[in-house]
């Protein structure tokens, strides 16, 4: 018992000699000189001789065990022997007090901060920054907000000296200084205890109206100076908008005060600027001639005094008008009624009434009478357009009926004739003993020959083997065992009908390549047989779509794709001759073919249209659809691509893009998805791919247009 009472002693001591320092984990920095703190106690070293405190310690430990006991292993210590001992515990705990043992964990030393401390905690943290700062709210998370007292004292010092001017009968202060306030209480002044940011929040709202109504009648008193011209009125008329809030917080009383010296300015610079407008008014001249100046003098009245029509001399002078112009009306009368019932369209009758009926006097029995013919007049002409409307519909669809009929009636010719050619080719194979090769049998010929055509005239031993056959099973035998030959390579049979293929004598000439079959002393039904199919199968290149009611004549070609050409003719030696001709480079020219009445198709071989335009007409165009390009097969659109522009027909424009021309001497312009033009001269529509590669192009564009 006696050995824990001198512990207790000796701990006490230790604890009573022990001193802690406010310091701080962290801080943040605030607006306003404020700072938040996280506070906490540290150990502070004892300051003076590091050996008062072991001596104490020694004197007290030697005193308690001079007067005590201690046992130990059976072993009693009494007096000097037990002081000297309990001596040496006083003296460690003394050592240790002041650091002079375990000096790290001294300085480790710290106890838990608690917001009770604070006050105690800021008066050392204030000894230790020698800053005097004062608590501005305690944090539930045991954290200080810290303001400076110089800056507390100042924004005290400020609180006062608005207290001291609002408390006078007349204020100095403006309202807008007055709000401000009002936002500096939730900012700067924040750091101020609550309760004073309550005080002088009710004191600002307490006098707020009394600012507000000395501000409201001091600016209005300024706006006596303004000019006496329109723009013051302006100025005044908007006033009461540009000052919502400081109206607001005004009292009734003020603000109609306020309203009345506003109101009686504006009619006093009214009594000064109007009576002029009066007298341009009045010189404006009556009758017809008059009725575009008082149109126009009614616009600028409008735009000067539109927003101001609620002031009576406004009012007044919008009267004037309207009656001036009614007046007008009287004598003009007969005219206007002729003009109504010559109208042709609601936009002209629209016309008549902004001309002749805006901005009168409704009340007027003439303007109700005029404004009666007009209500008749359109309905007469909106019947006359529904019936027009009707007879178009009507026509259209009839025109839609007899295309239909007709293109009923040429499919119907087009099987009939091919029926007919079958019959005629049945008939004189049995007759003559001898095949007679369609075009197209002739076209696959073709393309089995163009194989064979290279620029180093070497090709493939099976192309060639291809190409003999192809023909020999057919009934024509080749002339002689050579090499093919791009010159002449020729095929009979035993009636004397020869099929030729050729070059026309080079291996750079592929574009020059056909295939013919020519049969001596035709018969007329052979005749009839080659020319049915010529026109019930292909297109002639001068027209925009197939017509297998005319008679084909020798010469002209035909075509399908635009690739090959299709040809009959009956020669100098009376033989007919049958051919087919590779059109490589678009060299001949070839019409668009026409889809429907205002939609034609456009690909890499036509090159002209059927659409003759005169000069002055508006054409529109759109185009849609997309064209495989070249070897790659690169997607084109109408508006064409970048790069290649030196396969281009015009270096100008992107390569494919869609490109025209009026007349064959006319210059080449860009048209793309869509162009409206006036046609510059008259003549024929030319349309084309940009590309001068046609071979390895294929698709269309579809182009539609319209021609005013």
């Amino acid at each position: 018992m006696k050995l824990f009472s001198g512990l207790l002693l000796l701990s006490l001591f230790a604890a009573s000699c022990t001193t802690y320092q406010a310091t701080v984990t962290k801080h943040d920095e605030l607006n306003y000189s404020a700072i938040r703190v996280y506070p906490e106690w540290t150990y502070k070293k004892p300051k003076g001789k590091k050996w008062i405190a072991p001596l104490i310690g020694l004197s007290i430990g030697g005193a308690y065990g001079y007067q005590t006991e201690f046992t130990y292993d059976g072993q009693t210590f009494r007096e000097a022997e037990n002081a000297a001992i309990w001596g040496g515990a006083g003296l460690i705990a003394g050592a240790m007090v002041n650091g002079i043992l375990f000096p790290k964990y001294a300085a480790r030393r710290k106890q838990t901060f608690e917001l009770s401390q604070s006050d105690k905690w800021v008066k050392s943290f204030n000894s230790t920054t020698g800053i005097n700062y004062v608590i501005s709210q305690k944090e539930l998370n045991n954290t200080l907000v810290l303001v400076p007292e110089e800056k507390i004292r100042e924004l005290r010092q400020q609180a006062q000296v608005l207290r001291n001017d609002l408390n006078q009968a007349t204020p100095t202060i403006g309202f807008d200084e007055l709000q401000s306030w009002k936002g500096d209480l939730q900012r700067e002044y924040s750091v101020l205890p609550s309760s004073e940011i309550s005080d002088l929040s009710l004191l600002i709202s307490t006098n707020e109206a009394k600012v507000a109504n000395i501000d409201l009648l001091a600016k209005v008193q300024q706006l006596q100076v303004l000019n006496p011209d329109l723009n013051s009125v302006n100025v005044l008329n908007r006033f009461s908008g540009a000052n919502a809030l400081l109206y607001s917080k005004a009292d009734a009383l003020t603000q109609q005060r306020a309203n009345d010296i506003i109101f009686t300015r504006i009619t006093e610079i009214f009594n000064q600027i109007l009576p002029e407008e009066k007298n341009k008014l009045a010189s404006i001249e009556p009758g017809k001639e008059g009725i575009g100046p008082i149109n126009a003098f009614y616009q600028s009245f409008t735009q000067k005094y539109g927003n101001l029509l609620t002031f009576e001399q406004v009012k007044e002078l919008k009267m004037l008008i309207e009656a001036k112009k009614s007046s007008m009306l009287t004598a003009i009368a007969r005219e206007i009624r002729l003009e109504i019932d010559n109208a042709q369209s609601v936009n002209q009758l629209e016309t008549i009434t902004n001309t002749y009926l805006s901005h009168v006097d409704t009340g007027n029995s003439l303007i109700a009478t005029l404004n009666e013919r007009i209500i008749a007049r359109k309905r007469e002409i909106l019947e006359e357009e529904k019936r027009r409307e009707l007879a178009k519909q009507r026509a259209e669809q009839e025109r839609r009926d007899r295309i239909r009929r007709e293109e009923e009636a040429r499919r119907r010719v087009i099987s009939q004739n091919n029926a007919v050619v079958d019959r005629l080719r049945r008939d004189l194979r049995i007759e003559f003993e001898s095949n007679f090769p369609t075009f197209e049998e002739l076209q696959a010929i073709l393309q089995a020959y163009i194989k064979l055509i290279n620029d180093d005239g070497k090709y493939l031993v099976k192309d060639a083997d291809y190409f003999i056959n192809l023909v020999e099973r057919k009934g024509f035998m080749r002339r002689g065992m050579n090499a093919i030959s791009s010159d002449d390579e020729s095929f009979e049979n035993s009636k004397g009908f020869l099929i030729k293929a050729s070059a026309f004598g080079s291996f750079d000439k592929e574009e020059l390549t056909y295939v013919s079959l020519t049969i001596p002393n035709p018969s007329a039904e052979m005749i009839r047989m080659y020319k049915l199919e010529l026109v019930s199968n292909y297109r002639n290149t001068f027209r925009s779509s197939m017509n297998p009611y005319e008679d084909a004549e020798g010469g002209d070609l035909y075509v399908d794709s635009g690739k090959t050409m299709y040809e009959y003719d009956i020669n100098k030696d009376g033989e007919l001759v049958v051919e087919v001709r590779k059109n490589t480079d678009a060299i001949w020219p070839i019409m668009a073919e026409r889809i429907s009445t205002n939609t034609i198709k456009v690909d890499s071989y036509s090159n002209f249209t059927d659409i003759s335009l005169r000069e002055g007409q508006l054409v529109e165009i759109e185009a849609s659809g997309s064209i495989k390009l070249g070897v790659f097969s690169v997607d084109c659109y109408p508006e064409g691509i970048n790069g290649f522009r030196s396969n281009n027909v015009d270096q100008r424009f992107n390569h494919g893009c869609l490109i025209g021309k009026i007349g064959n001497d006319g210059e080449w312009f860009y048209i793309g998805r869509n162009k409206t033009f006036t046609a510059p001269v008259s003549g024929v529509l030319h349309l084309r791919i940009n590309d001068d590669v046609e071979i390895d192009n294929s698709g269309h564009f579809i182009v539609t247009y319209s021609v005013k």
